[in-house]
């Protein structure tokens, strides 16, 4: 036999039982036939004094779960992002990557510290594990943590501006297709945003 459970909020789970129903932990449970079959998704039907209604909130729901799914997920591309780094021309014009997880970040404080103080060279490192540390001069040093920094500050800009993008949109279908990386359309962009694409040379795309 199949199930109805009926939660606090008419909605209806369903399961497996035996017999005629029973109430659990103040739930009611009402046993069908087993060929009782409907396209079942959790929310999208009540049962309201025996009978089972198309939920009238239901489309509203699914617009809500996938709008929190997505903007979870690019919250997760944006840190993954930063994360990853970029590269940057040092003063000699040599090229180097440079990672910014939390650990890099908490260390190029440390570093911000040390020229505030005066340093003329510090101690870092780029990306590539085969090469060791070495020194980088105060001009270098000082790129590398103003590059970073606005390597981070524009990519939550831009989430912050993509959030609100996503939580506009009215159907799944949008909302599935946006990947982290979406170019907003300009009413989308927050003055920060575009006052980073226009003075630093960013771009979402590149």
């Amino acid at each position: 036999m199949k199930q109805i459970v009926v939660d606090n909020n008419n909605n209806m789970i369903i399961g497996y039982c035996e017999g005629d129903g029973y109430v659990e932990n103040g739930i009611e449970v009402e046993c069908f036939p087993e060929d009782f079959s409907y396209n079942f998704e959790y929310g999208k039907y009540l049962y309201i004094d025996g009978e089972i209604i198309i939920n009238p909130d239901y489309n509203l729901i699914v617009l809500s779960n996938y709008t929190t799914n997505k903007i979870n997920q690019m919250d997760n591309a944006c840190k993954q992002t930063i994360y990853k780094g970029l590269d940057i021309t040092l003063e000699d014009g040599t090229i180097e990557h440079f990672t910014l997880d939390e650990q890099d970040q908490l260390n190029l404080s440390g570093i911000g510290l040390k020229l505030l103080m005066g340093a003329e060279t510090v101690a870092w490192h780029e990306d590539d594990e085969t090469v060791p540390c070495r020194f980088y001069s105060a001009a270098d040093a000082t790129k590398i943590i103003s590059t970073l920094t606005a390597w981070k500050e524009y990519h939550i800009t831009y989430f912050r501006d993509l959030r609100i993008y996503i939580n506009s949109l009215t159907t799944v279908e949008e909302i599935e297709l946006i990947e982290y990386g979406f170019v907003l359309p300009e009413e989308f962009k927050s003055e920060v945003l575009m006052a980073y694409e226009q003075q630093l040379g960013m771009n979402i795309n590149e």
